[in-house]
Parts: structure tokens; C-alpha cells; sequence
């Protein structure tokens, strides 16, 4: 099987757009999950996290220490006074795996011949099928 160099620029060009934008989708998603995450948390533990801070204005005021007992339920991990705060930071940007195809299209433009087969890709260490995949 040939390809024409000007066919399989562009199937590599529109594989890496697709790829492309399915890491941007998959990144969208992501950081709509954690925003929502995020607005549950608050939503749950903000009162709370608000009369935690009276309290301890109030125990400062009243020049003794903050304890354990002080620590609303919905804030206390395990009963210890531990703080159960928020952690978890905002998703990194999803990669795109277009290396292989960003390599292979440099090949291509860099070609002089018109068609180009599928053995001469594989010779230099391309796999077709695998790089037209998901």
C-alpha cells in the first residue's frame, strides 16, 4: 500500500488535530470535575470552617489554646483534632501522544519522492496501524 505524500500529510496533520483535541476535552472535563469538587467542599464544610475561625478568635481572645474539642465534627478527621482541609490540587493539562506523528509528518514534508509505502515507513520504524489508532 502507498500513500501520496500530500494524502498522508494530511491524515497525520488531522490525526494529530484529533488528538489533540481530545486532550483538551479530557483537560476540560477534568478541571470542570475539580471545580465542582471544589464547590462541593466548600459548600459542604464552609459554615463550618467559619465558626472554626470564631472559635478560635474567641479562645484567643480569652487567652487559652485551641483543642481538639474545638474542632467542628464536619472538620475533624477521626475524632483526633486532626483538620480535614482541602488538598487536592487543580488537574495538570492532559497530554496530547503526538510525538510519533510530529516526527513522522517532519519526515513526510522532508520527502521528495510523490508516493510513499507503507514498507518504506516500517523501515524507518513506523507503524502505521499503531500511529492511526486511538
Amino acid at each position: 500500500m502507498k500513500f501520496t505524500r500530500t494524502e498522508l500529510i494530511a491524515r497525520i496533520e488531522a490525526e494529530i488535530a484529533r488528538r489533540e483535541a481530545a486532550a483538551a476535552d479530557r483537560t476540560a472535563k477534568n478541571r470542570a470535575d475539580h471545580e465542582r469538587a471544589v464547590a462541593e467542599h466548600v459548600q459542604r464544610t464552609g459554615d463550618a470552617w467559619r465558626e472554626f475561625a470564631k472559635a478560635i478568635g474567641r479562645a484567643a481572645r480569652a487567652g487559652r489554646p485551641v483543642c481538639a474539642a474545638d474542632v467542628p465534627p464536619e472538620l475533624n478527621s477521626g475524632g483526633r483534632g486532626y483538620l480535614h482541609v482541602w488538598d487536592r490540587q487543580p488537574p495538570a493539562a492532559a497530554a496530547a501522544n503526538v510525538a510519533a506523528h510530529r516526527t513522522l509528518l517532519e519526515l513526510v514534508k522532508s520527502c521528495t519522492d510523490d508516493e510513499i509505502s507503507v514498507a518504506a515507513l516500517q523501515r524507518l520504524g513506523f507503524k502505521t496501524a499503531e500511529l492511526f489508532r486511538a
